[in-house]
């Protein structure tokens, strides 16, 4: 290394960066078809309905929608202001960010395929995110049958236990 490096943008220049934008859209659950309510057939022939949890968010009831953030990168001019060289790194700041100069282009066109290659990488991610997310809320949903099928059936047997008990007291109190 020389011990120059060049500055590819003039401090004040307007170039176009790949920013990011997003949106928050809403679509139609995909575990209950925006009904709410789920059935779920278990292992052993018995169905159960239950409301759904992968529209459900927090504590409030389901709602029939889930939330899709969309992940986009749109070209945006901006004028670049201080500049930070770290090693063999150039960084500009401009609309309140700090920008890797090869984020930066001077033809809006080359702009635009930048942000294309940026957001078909984010969307893949974030695709597979909501995915493991849902499964997660399925199993959860299936867990939540199954542990309160048992808690039944253990406060059946301990009422069971109890009965007997009452019993055996009023036969002595009897006999």
């Amino acid at each position: 290394m020389s011990g120059q490096l060049e500055i590819p943008f003039p401090i004040g220049a307007k170039v176009w960066w790949s920013g990011p934008k997003y949106e928050e859209t809403y679509e139609t659950c995909p575990d209950c078809a925006g009904t709410r309510t789920i059935r779920m057939a278990l292992g052993c022939g018995d169905v159960v309905e239950l409301a759904c949890a992968t529209c459900t968010c927090g504590f409030d009831p389901p709602r029939g929608v889930v939330k899709k953030t969309i992940c986009g990168y749109g070209p945006r001019e901006v004028d670049l202001g201080n500049v930070e060289i770290y090693r063999d790194e150039v960084r500009y700041t401009a609309a309140g960010y700090t920008i890797d100069a090869r984020e930066l282009f001077t033809d809006r066109a080359m702009c635009e395929v930048r942000c294309e290659e940026l957001r078909a990488a984010k969307q893949k991610d974030e695709d597979r995110m909501f995915l493991a997310r849902h499964k997660s809320k399925r199993h959860d949903m299936a867990s939540s049958v199954r542990y309160w099928r048992d808690q039944v059936r253990r406060l059946e047997e301990e009422l069971a236990r109890a009965r007997a008990h009452v019993k055996t007291i009023e036969v002595k109190r009897c006999g």
